[in-house]
């Protein structure tokens, strides 16, 4: 019993002992509640970074989606702009083509047709203007611009200046000029036997209406529509219709 006791005693001073460091172990350990309200706010700012991260994700894959789109789009439109600069490339080669060759080439078949269709013209012209010009003195001829030029004893004067009738022999010979080279080039003009001449010898003298009656003549057209107040000109012509206008009528008064 003694012994028993004996040991329970030493057992409890044991424990007693144990006690005492464990209680100044306790005492020397720092208190956790700091620490781990630290670890609660810096759970919590993670946790607040976690969702603003996923937000900024979100917004990511939003903008990736959109630009994926824009990729797209683009893409399409670059295959367009390249199939549009091919025709491009096309186009400015035809347009070179067509301005350092067929442009050159057309300006100079142009440029020889011209010069074709004034001598013709001049040629022409000075012909009919010779037969009706009374003053030997007097000559044209058409200049580069297909007018034209009065000259009188070598010296070039002013349409202005001639008379009447040498304005008309003028007129008339361009007129006629022009006729015949518009129906030898236009070869699709149905008006190549015809032609008509309204008042042609106005302030010509009697000689020059003669001279007149040769032009006609050699013209050689199935039909030639005069209208005169030249009575001389019913003397060389088949057909003459009179017309009388009283007031603001005109009718015919013989066949």
């Amino acid at each position: 019993m003694v012994e028993s006791l004996r040991t329970h005693t030493e057992n409890l001073s044991l424990l007693q002992l144990k006690r005492r460091r464990k209680e100044d172990e306790l005492s020397k350990l720092e208190d956790p509640l700091p620490k781990l309200e630290a670890k609660k706010k810096e759970v919590s700012e993670l946790q607040k970074t976690e969702k603003q991260y996923a937000i900024d994700l979100a917004r990511i894959d939003t903008t990736i989606t959109q630009q994926s789109i824009t990729i797209t789009e683009l893409t399409e439109k670059i295959k367009e702009l390249e199939i549009q600069k091919e025709q491009l490339t096309k186009l400015q080669g035809i347009n070179h083509w067509l301005e350092e060759h067929f442009l050159q080439l057309t300006i100079t078949i142009e440029r020889h047709l011209m010069v074709a269709i004034h001598r013709l013209f001049n040629g022409l012209f000075q012909e009919w203007f010779n037969i009706l010009m009374e003053d030997e003195n007097i000559t044209s001829k058409i200049n580069h611009n297909f007018s034209p030029v009065i000259e009188q004893n070598g010296y070039e004067i002013p349409y202005k200046n001639l008379s009447g009738g040498e304005k008309t022999s003028v007129a008339l010979a361009y007129r006629l000029a022009l006729n015949r080279v518009i129906n030898d080039v236009v070869h699709t003009i149905k008006t190549k036997d015809i032609i008509i001449l309204d008042e042609p010898t106005d302030g010509f003298s009697s000689e020059q209406l003669d001279k007149v009656r040769d032009v006609l003549e050699r013209l050689k057209l199935n039909q030639i529509i005069l209208v005169s107040h030249e009575h001389k000109i019913e003397t060389f012509v088949e057909h003459i219709i009179q017309v009388e206008k009283v007031g603001y009528v005109s009718r015919v008064i013989s066949n």
